[in-house]
C-alpha cells in the first residue's frame, strides 16, 4: 500500500481472495539497478529532454554531472532501457507460465504516471508491445479515475 497516496478506502487481497472477488495470484519481484541505486548522468552526455506542453524533444549536452536518487526515476527522468529490462523479465515469467497452463497469465504493471508527452504508462504499454510481440490489441492501460 505505500505506493498508493492518499487512501480512503482499503480492501486487502488476501480478503478479496476469500470472498471470491479474487483469484490468488502469483507475485513476480523484479530488481533494477536504476529502480533501486538510481541514475548518474555524467558531464558531456547528451540527454533527450522533452518539453510537456508540446512533445517536442530537444537533445541537451550536460555540462556537469547529475545524479537522481530512485524515487526520481520516472518522475524528473525517464529510464526506457531499464523498462524493456523489467518487461523481458518479465516476459520469461509470462513464457513459462504459457507453456505449463496454455495461456498467457493476466498481468498487472503499475506505473508512476500517465503525463501527457512524458507517459510511464505509454512506455510500458509501448514497450510491452514490442516484447511481447503478441499484437496491438493484447496490451492496454487502464487508468483508474
Amino acid at each position: 500500500m505505500a505506493m498508493f497516496k492518499n487512501i480512503i478506502y482499503s480492501y486487502r487481497t488476501d480478503r478479496a481472495v476469500l470472498d471470491v472477488y479474487l483469484v490468488d495470484y502469483d507475485a513476480v519481484r523484479l530488481k533494477s539497478d536504476v529502480h533501486i541505486n538510481g541514475a548518474f548522468l555524467e558531464e558531456g552526455e547528451f540527454v533527450g529532454e522533452i518539453d510537456t506542453e508540446t512533445g517536442k524533444e530537444v537533445l541537451d549536452e550536460l555540462k556537469d554531472e547529475r545524479a537522481f536518487q530512485a524515487s526520481e526515476i520516472e518522475v524528473k527522468i525517464t529510464a526506457p532501457g531499464s523498462t524493456r529490462k523489467i518487461i523481458e523479465s518479465i516476459n520469461t515469467y509470462t513464457d513459462q507460465y504459457e507453456q505449463e497452463y496454455g495461456r498467457f497469465p493476466k498481468t498487472l504493471i503499475f506505473t508512476i504516471n500517465d503525463l501527457p508527452h512524458v507517459s510511464h504508462a505509454d512506455e510500458v504499454v509501448h514497450t510491452c508491445k514490442e516484447v511481447l510481440g503478441k499484437g496491438d490489441n493484447f496490451v492496454w492501460k487502464y487508468r483508474l479515475q
